[in-house]
């Protein structure tokens, strides 16, 4: 029974022992991995730090061997280059200097000229037009004929020059009453009426906007105009006392 005992003993003991050797030998491997993997990563990094040492190595290197003004005189070289052989930008940069060119002192000139020339022309108008506001003949034209009159100094008188002025009055008469002829001047005038026996000849305002030309005798409230001048009482007879007439007035040159 001791014997059996004892053989168990040291079994046991045998057993536990080659479970301690087992048990070293499976953390050896371990330990060596992270031994490995500890060298491996300085190795790494030292690589790694190498070419990154390199890499700048060679950008000095380049940017030493190629200057910035070797780069600024390529570019310029290539716009010079770029305008010679493009020939419609050339054309587009000739038209505007084209355009901003200051006209020939000769066109200005003859804007100035023709200036003068229209200036001259007004005043020339102008003056005229005075003179014809000055004078106090006027020209009475019945188809064929043409007789003169001398027009009143007065308002009426003047307004009717101012209508003259502009080329001429026309005015549609018709006889009335066996002395006289009326027409409708198309606008009125200042008004003086005063009490007025008349006379062949006569021409007179009526209501404002009226003229009778007389070639007999009445009496009524008007703004005497003017007098015919180179006509005979017969004349006149002969010439408004047959129907209705037109007659254009003017101012004599």
């Amino acid at each position: 029974m001791k014997k059996i005992i004892y053989l168990i003993i040291v079994i046991t003991v045998m057993a536990s022992v080659a479970a301690c050797g087992n048990k070293n030998e499976a953390s050896a491997p371990q330990a060596t991995i992270a031994e490995d993997v500890q060298e491996t990563e300085p190795s790494k990094e030292s690589e790694t730090a190498e070419s990154t040492q390199e890499t700048k190595t060679e950008m000095n290197t380049v940017e030493s061997t190629q200057p910035r003004e070797t780069e600024v005189d390529a570019t310029e070289g290539e716009s010079e280059t770029e305008q010679e052989t493009n020939p419609v930008v050339s054309t587009q940069i000739t038209a505007v200097e084209n355009s901003t060119t200051p006209e020939p002192v000769d066109s200005v000139d003859s804007e100035l000229n023709q200036i003068q020339t229209t200036e001259t022309t007004l005043v020339t108008q102008t003056e005229s037009e005075a003179e014809a506001m000055d004078t106090r003949t006027m020209n009475i034209q019945i188809g064929d004929t043409i007789l003169t009159a001398t027009l009143e100094d007065n308002e009426a008188a003047n307004a009717l020059k101012k209508l003259m002025a502009d080329g001429g009055l026309t005015i549609q008469f018709s006889g009335y009453g066996g002395f006289e002829q009326v027409g409708s001047i198309g606008s009125s005038l200042p008004t003086n009426d005063v009490q007025i026996s008349t006379s062949a000849g006569d021409i007179m305002l009526y209501s404002g906007n009226r003229m009778v030309m007389f070639y007999g005798n009445h009496s009524w409230a008007y703004t005497r105009l003017g007098k015919i001048d180179n006509a005979s009482a017969s004349d006149l007879e002969s010439l408004l006392g047959n129907g209705d007439i037109t007659a254009t007035f003017s101012l004599a040159e």
